[in-house]
């Protein structure tokens, strides 16, 4: 469903879930980018991850005359970012469905899914792309749950629940691990995808609140909920 069936405009997300510029070193301000640098800024921490040694996933030929890595994907996203101290650290994005072009697990040949999923797949209204952070903030875990906070309050306010992903196996483990618990169905076998082994999983945001809660998190629940003043929360702003 395109955010125009919905009656929904880019610009009127932007209105509404733009970033902040709040700087301050306990701070993580969220939000779509709106602006030609946020928007700059969190392809440059796309670049940066998918250059990687460790990942190889692209060469300096691959990179476009500002030095950036832009895919085919990118028109029809929705780009979000967690900046801190006024610097882009993370990076998040939503592809929506397209009739032209599909969305990148429908389209690759690398990605096996489960016969009991490809309905889902098939009818995804988004699928959830290039969650990276800054190399600079590698151990720090605000950004990356920054950013899951402001998807999910879009999709609260889209009245759109469900997506897709093809995630990082480490990345995975971590959000279906003791400190998140959010318990994402694995859709298929883990492949190597993106410079990486990685398994596509089905997200449903009511689901991920319930089993955080369910698996000793009600603090991380709240906060994913959309609750003030969660403890140990404090650090964000955004949607």
């Amino acid at each position: 469903m395109a955010l125009q069936e919905i009656g929904i405009q880019f610009a009127d997300l932007g209105d509404i879930f733009k970033v902040k510029e709040i700087k301050g070193k306990n701070i993580f301000s969220t939000g779509v980018a709106v602006t030609a640098a946020d928007r700059t800024g969190r392809l440059a921490v796309v670049t940066e991850r998918y250059l990687d040694p460790s990942r190889q996933y692209i060469t300096a030929d691959d990179l476009n005359e500002n030095g950036l890595y832009i895919d085919k994907y990118e028109d029809i996203s929705i780009p979000l970012v967690s900046k801190h101290d006024g610097l882009v650290v993370a990076s998040f994005r939503m592809i929506q469905a397209s009739e032209n072009l599909g969305l990148p697990m429908q389209n690759s040949k690398e990605i096996i899914i489960s016969a009991e999923w490809q309905n889902k797949v098939d009818e995804a209204p988004f699928e959830l792309s290039q969650f990276a952070k800054a190399l600079s903030h590698k151990k720090y875990p605000q950004p990356s749950i920054a950013v899951i906070k402001a998807y999910m309050a879009i999709a609260d306010q889209l009245g759109i629940k469900e997506a897709i992903a093809v995630i990082d196996d480490g990345v995975v483990a971590t959000l279906n691990g003791p400190y998140s618990g959010f318990d994402l169905p694995k859709i298929g076998p883990s492949v190597y995808y993106l410079g990486s082994s990685s398994t596509p999983v089905f997200i449903n945001i009511d689901n991920v609140r319930i089993n955080a809660r369910n698996n000793g998190h009600p603090e991380l629940a709240d906060f994913l909920e959309g609750k003030k003043n969660v403890p140990g929360f404090e650090w964000y702003v955004g949607p």
